[in-house]
């Protein structure tokens, strides 16, 4: 089985992945693709650590690329064990086109999306409605928001 992986880079997301993560056998898939969706400016928590991070670089760019980059090991390294193969895709593009256009390049068998916390009406959202309604692909939405204590 082939699976695309979209993190918006919440950490609480994340979270809720690595406890699920061992319920799933070694290598239960042949191949995950992690497509990990940068530009343009997109209301995610990866982009708010873009932000934070422009500021200590001076540089929007050089900030993009440093944390689309950690934030993508972090994911490579947490799904490697159910994958026989991981691949990470940096992408440029509207989300939910660049979605269902590797959906599919990468002839997945399953979309695997992890999202924090997002209103109904936002960015991440509306995407994610957009692709779950055009998709012939069973998807799974990993949605982890922020508890308040």
């Amino acid at each position: 089985m082939r699976a695309l992986a979209v993190w918006d880079g919440s950490g609480h997301a994340m979270t809720a992945l690595q406890q699920m993560l061992p319920l799933f056998r070694p290598a239960a898939f042949s191949h995950i693709e992690i497509m990990m969706l940068v530009w343009p400016q997109s209301d995610t928590a990866m982009w708010s650590d873009i932000l934070e991070k422009q500021i200590e670089l001076g540089d929007l760019h050089r900030a993009a690329a440093e944390v689309s980059a950690a934030y993508a090991e972090r994911l490579r390294a947490a799904i490697a064990s159910i994958a026989e193969s991981v691949h990470v895709s940096i992408v440029n593009a509207d989300a939910a086109a660049a979605v269902k256009a590797a959906i599919v390049e990468f002839r997945a068998d399953l979309a695997i999306f992890l999202i924090g916390s997002v209103a109904p009406d936002s960015q991440v959202a509306t995407s994610l409605q957009e692709v779950l309604r055009e998709s012939r692909i069973p998807m799974s939405v990993l949605h982890a928001p922020r508890v308040a204590k």
